[in-house]
């Protein structure tokens, strides 16, 4: 089964994002703070959702921490954020793609879709 990752301080957004991940059958692994990459390494996702501003660091920096490592480099992030610089933070960070916020429902499944259908 296919598996995602969710990065979500703002406890609804989270919530909303993973009841949308479940809702397509997929495995859903949520945490409201930053990871130690061992752990993205161990769990082995899919794709990755990631806020820009995550209450124990910045998403734009950890993306470009698993885009820097060997073991977890190949993983799909895309960055979310309110911030208006985000097109710009998803480029530095080296994110596969970026959503801003507020997003629509519609948007973000077809965004978890096209990431984790790209394998099949």
């Amino acid at each position: 089964m296919k598996k995602v990752l969710i990065i979500e301080d703002d406890k609804d957004t989270l919530d909303i994002i993973h009841f949308l991940v479940d809702d397509l059958n997929i495995d859903v692994v949520a945490s409201s703070q930053i990871l130690l990459i061992t752990d993205i390494e161990s769990m082995a996702p899919d794709l990755i959702l990631m806020d820009h501003w995550v209450g124990s660091g910045l998403g734009g920096d950890f993306c470009l921490e698993i885009k820097s490592n060997p073991a977890t480099k190949h993983i799909p992030v895309i960055i979310l954020s309110a911030h208006s610089n985000i097109v710009q933070i998803a480029k530095k960070s080296c994110a596969d793609g970026y959503l801003p916020k507020p997003f629509d429902l519609d948007e973000i499944t077809n965004v978890i879709k096209q990431f984790i259908e790209k394998d099949n």
